[in-house]
């Protein structure tokens, strides 16, 4: 991820009606704060989008003078949904967009598997495990994480070697759209999330 994010410029509404507040967040994505927001909104909430930046202050002062002409009352406006994909688009870093496009990429090949009636392909107690382990937020070696696999499913030890362990992680991350890397360091090779 891009360390310089420092957070987020969000754009909710109430669901159905016409009317965006555009806040900001010193978190990476608004989901705190559409939590709170969800808990106020009667006819249900409704998260547009948001843009990760390095100065979403700023930013949300930009786009509340941009649209001070449209300002109902705070950080309400009357702006519309394209207004903001317009938005998003304009004000989304290069990382951000090849992220993005990353992720509808990875999802666009998952649903195209699945619509052909392929299968995909890796093996059930790796899936099980991933889903299980939180595959979000490491740093492991990939010696270490199929260890604490072979820990959880030890007879898997024979059938399951370290290249189809391997091979079978990066699947289960293509299609579960994360962000998977592969460093070596001291000779060590790690997975990185």
């Amino acid at each position: 991820m891009d360390n310089k994010i420092k957070g987020c410029v969000y754009f909710f509404r109430h669901l159905t009606k016409k009317p965006v507040k555009i806040g900001y967040t010193g978190k990476p994505t608004p989901k705190k704060r559409f939590d709170q927001f969800k808990t106020y909104a009667p006819f249900g909430a409704e998260l547009l989008g948001f843009i990760r930046c390095e100065e979403p202050e700023s930013l949300e002062k930009e786009l509340h003078n941009k649209y001070s002409e449209k300002r109902i009352k705070g950080e309400w406006f009357n702006i519309s949904e394209d207004d903001v994909k317009k938005d998003i688009q304009i004000y989304t870093n290069y990382g951000e967009k090849v992220r993005r496009s990353n992720y509808e990429i990875g999802y666009m090949d998952y649903l195209e598997e699945i619509f052909q009636g392929k299968s995909i392909n890796i093996n059930n107690d790796i899936n099980s495990f991933l889903d299980d382990y939180k595959f979000k937020d490491i740093n492991i070696s990939r010696k270490e994480l199929r260890s604490i696999f072979l820990d959880k499913f030890p007879l898997r030890k024979k059938d399951i070697t370290p290249q189809k362990f391997n091979r079978d992680v990066r699947i289960y991350a293509k299609y579960h759209n994360i962000d998977l890397l592969e460093k070596k360091k001291n000779g060590i090779i790690r997975f990185i999330v």
